[in-house]
C-alpha cells in the first residue's frame, strides 16, 4: 500500500506551521522544510559553504547571523537563488528520506510543511498539495506582529514568492484561514478524503 506524499504550502503568514501541528497531533508525519534548513546551517560543511559562496562571515560561535543573511538575499533575487540552489537539494535528500522511513511503517500518507514548494520545483514529487488561503493584508499583519518586522521587509518577502492566487489554483486542496472560516473541519475533511483515496 502506498503512502502518500502531501505538499503543504502557502504564503507567509498564513499560519501554516499551526495547521501542520493539526495534522501532527492527528498522527500524521510531518516534515517541515524550514526547520530542516535551519539544521543544516549547524553542520560545518554547509557552514564553510556559505560563507564562501557569500564571500562573508554568516556564521559567529557556529550561530548564523540571520539579519545579515536576510538583508544579502532579500535585497537580490540572484544572491536568494544561489542559496535555494544550495540548500534545497539538501533539504529534498532529506524529505525523501523521511518518506521511506515512513513508507516502510506503513503510513497512509505524510506531510511536508513548506512556504515554497512551488518556487523551489518540489510540486512534482508530491501526489497531492494542500494550500493554506490567506488574505494577503492578513497575511502582512500575521507577519509583521510575528517577526515585530515592518511593512516594507515583510512585502520584499512576499515578492520573492508566488502570488498565492496562483499557489491556490495550483494545489489540490485548500484550506481558507481568514479568521472568518473555521480550519479544523476543512483539516478533517482533506484527511477523510486522503484516507478513502487510499482505501478506494
Amino acid at each position: 500500500m502506498k503512502t502518500l506524499s502531501i505538499g503543504l504550502t502557502g504564503g507567509i503568514g498564513s499560519s501554516k506551521t499551526l495547521i501542520a501541528e493539526v495534522f501532527t497531533q492527528m498522527g500524521i508525519p510531518v516534515f517541515n522544510a524550514d526547520m530542516q534548513a535551519k539544521q543544516l546551517y549547524n553542520l560545518p560543511m554547509v557552514q564553510k559553504d556559505m560563507e564562501a559562496m557569500f564571500e562573508q562571515k554568516l556564521f559567529y560561535n557556529n550561530i548564523l547571523d540571520k539579519d545579515k543573511l536576510s538583508k544579502i538575499i532579500f535585497n537580490d533575487r540572484q544572491q536568494l537563488h544561489k542559496l535555494n540552489a544550495y540548500i534545497h537539494p539538501l533539504v529534498e535528500m532529506e524529505y525523501r528520506n523521511f518518506l521511506y522511513l515512513y513508507t516502510t511503517m506503513h503510513y497512509t500518507y505524510v506531510i511536508m510543511e513548506s512556504a515554497i514548494i512551488f518556487e523551489s520545483g518540489w510540486h512534482s514529487f508530491f501526489d497531492k498539495i494542500i494550500c493554506v488561503n490567506t488574505p494577503l493584508e492578513l497575511m502582512i499583519q500575521r507577519t509583521m506582529q510575528r517577526d515585530r518586522a515592518d511593512r516594507e521587509s515583510v512585502m520584499r518577502k512576499i515578492a520573492n514568492q508566488i502570488p498565492i492566487k496562483e499557489k491556490v489554483s495550483l494545489s489540490d486542496y485548500i484550506i481558507n484561514n481568514d479568521d472568518c472560516e473555521l480550519v479544523l473541519p476543512q483539516i478533517i475533511e482533506i484527511d477523510k478524503e486522503l484516507n478513502n483515496r487510499l482505501e478506494a
